[in-house]
């Protein structure tokens, strides 16, 4: 794992991750949202490197790693992060999913419309999971 979070403050350290990266100035330039010749500014030091240029740079990473399917371009506090909020991710996903179950058990398994596209676009085993659920509900009993 690399220190290029830090080193990102330096034009140094932007030239040896896009050089890591494998990638053009034009290309990093492009991940990063400027202009190309902003970014060769900054590369050579003829422009300061200011908070938002290092905020690009860092989407740049995650762009980029994504793009290239190397997570080694992202450092081990930048990894630790995106595992943070994939968590974070998949247990709202998991509330919303139960959310989803309780609502379907409350109106008796009839979906709103909204909730028929929610579940057109779910995979089909997560499709016959509720598709069982609902009709669980559905042979219930009212209380």
């Amino acid at each position: 794992m690399s220190d290029h979070f830090i080193n990102l403050l330096a034009p140094t350290g932007l030239k040896a991750f896009r050089e890591r990266a494998g990638v053009s100035q034009t290309d990093m330039a492009k991940a990063m949202g400027m202009p190309y010749r902003s970014y060769q500014a900054l590369e050579y030091g003829q422009n300061a490197i200011k908070p938002f240029h290092t905020q690009a740079a860092h989407y740049a990473i995650l762009k980029l790693s994504d793009q290239l399917q190397d997570p080694d371009l992202i450092d081990g506090e930048g990894q630790e992060l995106i595992m943070r909020l994939a968590l974070l991710i998949a247990e709202r996903m998991a509330e919303t999913d139960d959310a989803f179950i309780l609502r379907m058990m409350k109106t008796k398994g009839t979906p709103t419309h909204a909730d028929s596209a929610r579940i057109s676009k779910m995979e089909k085993a997560d499709r016959n999971r509720v598709r069982d659920i609902l009709e669980r509900v559905g042979k219930e009993k009212p209380a």
